[in-house]
Protein backbone atom coordinates (compact mmCIF):
# COMPACT_ATOMS: atom_id res chain seq x y z
CA UNK A 1 0.00 0.00 0.00
CA UNK A 2 1.39 3.37 -0.95
CA UNK A 3 1.56 5.90 1.87
CA UNK A 4 0.19 8.67 -0.37
CA UNK A 5 -3.00 6.72 -1.08
CA UNK A 6 -3.58 6.09 2.62
CA UNK A 7 -2.97 9.73 3.51
CA UNK A 8 -5.37 10.92 0.84
CA UNK A 9 -8.13 8.55 2.02
CA UNK A 10 -7.65 9.47 5.65
CA UNK A 11 -7.72 13.21 4.88
CA UNK A 12 -11.02 12.69 3.07
CA UNK A 13 -12.50 10.87 6.08
CA UNK A 14 -11.26 13.59 8.44
CA UNK A 15 -12.96 16.28 6.35
CA UNK A 16 -16.25 14.39 6.52
CA UNK A 17 -15.93 14.02 10.29
CA UNK A 18 -15.60 17.81 10.63
CA UNK A 19 -19.08 18.34 9.17
CA UNK A 20 -20.77 15.19 10.48
CA UNK A 21 -24.10 15.97 12.21
CA UNK A 22 -24.39 14.82 15.84
CA UNK A 23 -27.17 12.37 15.01
CA UNK A 24 -25.58 10.72 11.98
CA UNK A 25 -23.14 7.83 11.73
CA UNK A 26 -20.91 7.37 8.73
CA UNK A 27 -19.73 4.06 7.24
CA UNK A 28 -16.66 3.68 5.01
CA UNK A 29 -15.92 0.48 3.10
CA UNK A 30 -12.63 -0.85 1.76
CA UNK A 31 -10.55 0.79 4.51
CA UNK A 32 -7.20 -0.87 5.21
CA UNK A 33 -5.75 -1.61 8.64
CA UNK A 34 -2.99 0.93 7.96
CA UNK A 35 -5.56 3.62 7.12
CA UNK A 36 -7.48 2.81 10.29
CA UNK A 37 -4.30 3.18 12.35
CA UNK A 38 -3.42 6.46 10.64
CA UNK A 39 -6.92 7.80 11.32
CA UNK A 40 -6.63 6.99 15.03
CA UNK A 41 -3.29 8.81 15.13
CA UNK A 42 -4.72 11.86 13.36
CA UNK A 43 -7.76 12.02 15.65
CA UNK A 44 -5.67 11.70 18.81
CA UNK A 45 -7.00 11.19 22.32
CA UNK A 46 -9.42 14.13 22.49
CA UNK A 47 -12.14 13.78 19.89
CA UNK A 48 -15.87 14.11 19.34
CA UNK A 49 -16.31 10.75 17.60
CA UNK A 50 -15.86 7.05 18.36
CA UNK A 51 -14.30 4.79 15.74
CA UNK A 52 -14.83 1.09 15.09
CA UNK A 53 -13.26 -1.10 12.42
CA UNK A 54 -13.96 -4.63 11.25
CA UNK A 55 -12.44 -6.28 8.20
CA UNK A 56 -12.37 -3.18 6.01
CA UNK A 57 -15.55 -1.54 7.34
CA UNK A 58 -14.99 1.68 9.30
CA UNK A 59 -17.76 3.31 11.33
CA UNK A 60 -17.61 6.84 12.72
CA UNK A 61 -20.06 7.76 15.49
CA UNK A 62 -20.41 11.35 16.77
CA UNK A 63 -20.89 12.01 20.48
CA UNK A 64 -24.24 13.74 20.99
CA UNK A 65 -25.60 15.18 24.23
CA UNK A 66 -28.13 12.32 24.79
CA UNK A 67 -25.37 9.80 24.09
CA UNK A 68 -23.04 11.36 26.65
CA UNK A 69 -25.84 11.75 29.21
CA UNK A 70 -26.69 8.04 29.21
CA UNK A 71 -23.03 6.99 29.05
CA UNK A 72 -22.20 9.05 32.12
CA UNK A 73 -25.30 7.83 33.94
CA UNK A 74 -24.38 4.17 33.38
CA UNK A 75 -20.77 4.83 34.39
CA UNK A 76 -21.88 6.46 37.64
CA UNK A 77 -24.27 3.61 38.42
CA UNK A 78 -21.35 1.21 38.07
CA UNK A 79 -19.25 3.36 40.39
CA UNK A 80 -22.04 3.19 42.95
CA UNK A 81 -21.93 -0.60 42.66
CA UNK A 82 -18.17 -0.52 43.17
CA UNK A 83 -18.48 1.54 46.34
CA UNK A 84 -21.42 -0.30 47.86
CA UNK A 85 -20.03 -3.76 47.08
CA UNK A 86 -16.51 -2.70 48.08
CA UNK A 87 -15.39 -4.18 44.77
CA UNK A 88 -12.14 -3.43 42.99
CA UNK A 89 -13.22 -2.13 39.58
CA UNK A 90 -10.81 -0.47 37.16
CA UNK A 91 -12.48 1.87 34.64
CA UNK A 92 -11.03 1.78 31.13
CA UNK A 93 -13.36 4.29 29.46
CA UNK A 94 -13.23 4.32 25.66
CA UNK A 95 -9.82 2.66 25.46
CA UNK A 96 -9.31 1.39 21.91
CA UNK A 97 -9.47 -2.40 21.72
CA UNK A 98 -7.77 -3.72 18.60
CA UNK A 99 -6.13 -6.79 17.14
CA UNK A 100 -4.51 -6.70 13.72
CA UNK A 101 -4.78 -10.50 13.47
CA UNK A 102 -8.57 -10.12 13.62
CA UNK A 103 -8.55 -6.97 11.47
CA UNK A 104 -10.79 -5.45 14.12
CA UNK A 105 -10.76 -2.46 16.42
CA UNK A 106 -13.41 -0.79 18.52
CA UNK A 107 -13.85 1.97 21.09
CA UNK A 108 -16.58 1.17 23.63
CA UNK A 109 -18.51 4.06 25.08
CA UNK A 110 -17.06 2.98 28.39
CA UNK A 111 -15.57 -0.21 29.79
CA UNK A 112 -14.46 -1.79 33.05
CA UNK A 113 -12.09 -4.42 34.38
CA UNK A 114 -13.76 -6.30 37.22
CA UNK A 115 -12.48 -9.86 37.42
CA UNK A 116 -9.12 -8.62 36.09
CA UNK A 117 -9.12 -5.28 37.92
CA UNK A 118 -6.09 -5.98 40.11
CA UNK A 119 -4.03 -7.03 37.11
CA UNK A 120 -4.82 -3.76 35.30
CA UNK A 121 -4.08 -1.35 38.17
CA UNK A 122 -1.47 1.18 37.06
CA UNK A 123 -1.46 0.08 33.42
CA UNK A 124 -0.66 2.98 31.10
CA UNK A 125 -1.65 1.13 27.93
CA UNK A 126 -3.79 -1.84 26.95
CA UNK A 127 -2.63 -4.56 24.56
CA UNK A 128 -4.99 -7.45 23.75
CA UNK A 129 -1.98 -9.59 22.85
CA UNK A 130 -0.86 -9.44 26.49
CA UNK A 131 -3.81 -8.16 28.53
CA UNK A 132 -7.31 -9.53 29.03
CA UNK A 133 -10.25 -7.72 27.42
CA UNK A 134 -12.47 -5.60 29.69
CA UNK A 135 -14.94 -7.67 31.70
CA UNK A 136 -17.75 -5.28 30.85
CA UNK A 137 -18.27 -2.85 27.99
CA UNK A 138 -21.12 -0.38 27.52
CA UNK A 139 -22.59 0.75 24.21
CA UNK A 140 -25.02 3.66 23.93
CA UNK A 141 -26.60 3.37 20.47
CA UNK A 142 -28.85 6.42 20.27
CA UNK A 143 -28.20 7.07 16.58
CA UNK A 144 -28.95 3.50 15.50
CA UNK A 145 -25.76 1.72 14.34
CA UNK A 146 -25.73 0.37 10.82
CA UNK A 147 -23.95 -2.78 11.94
CA UNK A 148 -23.63 -4.55 15.26
CA UNK A 149 -20.41 -4.53 17.29
CA UNK A 150 -21.37 -7.84 18.88
CA UNK A 151 -19.18 -9.76 16.46
CA UNK A 152 -16.15 -7.61 17.27
CA UNK A 153 -16.61 -7.97 21.02
CA UNK A 154 -17.19 -11.71 20.69
CA UNK A 155 -13.95 -12.08 18.73
CA UNK A 156 -12.12 -10.21 21.47
CA UNK A 157 -13.74 -12.45 24.10
CA UNK A 158 -15.42 -9.66 26.07
CA UNK A 159 -17.66 -11.62 28.50
CA UNK A 160 -20.44 -9.03 28.94
CA UNK A 161 -21.72 -5.86 27.39
CA UNK A 162 -24.60 -3.55 28.13
CA UNK A 163 -26.48 -1.88 25.28
CA UNK A 164 -28.94 1.01 25.44
CA UNK A 165 -30.64 2.76 22.52
CA UNK A 166 -32.54 5.39 24.47
CA UNK A 167 -35.56 3.13 24.88
CA UNK A 168 -34.45 -0.45 25.45
CA UNK A 169 -31.70 -1.62 27.79
CA UNK A 170 -30.13 -5.03 27.19
CA UNK A 171 -27.54 -7.12 29.00
CA UNK A 172 -25.70 -9.49 26.70
CA UNK A 173 -23.52 -12.37 27.87
CA UNK A 174 -20.96 -14.08 25.68
CA UNK A 175 -21.76 -17.71 25.00
CA UNK A 176 -19.36 -19.41 22.60
CA UNK A 177 -18.72 -17.10 19.66
CA UNK A 178 -21.87 -15.02 20.12
CA UNK A 179 -23.95 -13.19 22.72
CA UNK A 180 -27.29 -14.03 24.25
CA UNK A 181 -29.57 -11.70 26.16
CA UNK A 182 -29.57 -12.18 29.91
CA UNK A 183 -32.04 -11.12 32.58
CA UNK A 184 -29.22 -10.27 34.97
CA UNK A 185 -25.62 -9.09 34.93
CA UNK A 186 -22.74 -11.55 34.80
CA UNK A 187 -20.53 -9.20 36.81
CA UNK A 188 -23.27 -8.19 39.27
CA UNK A 189 -25.69 -11.16 39.42
CA UNK A 190 -28.27 -9.44 41.67
CA UNK A 191 -28.66 -6.59 39.16
CA UNK A 192 -31.38 -7.33 36.62
CA UNK A 193 -31.91 -5.84 33.17
CA UNK A 194 -35.26 -4.43 34.30
CA UNK A 195 -33.66 -2.70 37.30
CA UNK A 196 -31.11 -0.79 35.23
CA UNK A 197 -33.69 -0.02 32.54
CA UNK A 198 -35.91 1.61 35.17
CA UNK A 199 -33.14 3.89 36.45
CA UNK A 200 -32.15 4.92 32.92
CA UNK A 201 -35.76 5.75 32.13
CA UNK A 202 -35.97 7.87 35.28
CA UNK A 203 -32.80 9.71 34.28
CA UNK A 204 -34.74 11.31 31.42
CA UNK A 205 -36.80 13.41 33.84
CA UNK A 206 -34.94 13.33 37.17
CA UNK A 207 -31.64 14.89 38.21
CA UNK A 208 -28.47 12.83 38.19
CA UNK A 209 -28.10 13.39 41.91
CA UNK A 210 -31.58 12.01 42.59
CA UNK A 211 -30.93 8.96 40.41
CA UNK A 212 -27.63 8.14 42.10
CA UNK A 213 -29.06 8.53 45.61
CA UNK A 214 -32.01 6.31 44.73
CA UNK A 215 -29.78 3.70 43.08
CA UNK A 216 -27.46 3.63 46.09
CA UNK A 217 -30.44 2.95 48.34
CA UNK A 218 -31.61 0.22 45.97
CA UNK A 219 -28.18 -1.44 45.96
CA UNK A 220 -28.00 -1.40 49.77
CA UNK A 221 -31.44 -3.02 49.97
CA UNK A 222 -30.78 -5.68 47.33
CA UNK A 223 -27.08 -6.58 47.42
CA UNK A 224 -26.12 -10.03 48.71
CA UNK A 225 -25.48 -10.29 52.43
CA UNK A 226 -22.60 -12.28 53.82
Amino acid sequence: MAVGIATSRVKSILKQIETLPNDERRIFHGVTWQEYQELLDELGERRRVLVSFSEGVLEIMPLSHPHEHFKETVSRLIHVLMEELDANIEPAGSTTLQLEALQSGVEPDTSFFIKHAERMVGKQAHDLLEDPPPDLVVEIDISRPRYSKKEIYARMEVPEFWQYDGKTFRILERVGDDYVESESSLAFPFVRTSDLAAFLERSKTESNLAILKSFREWVRANKPTE
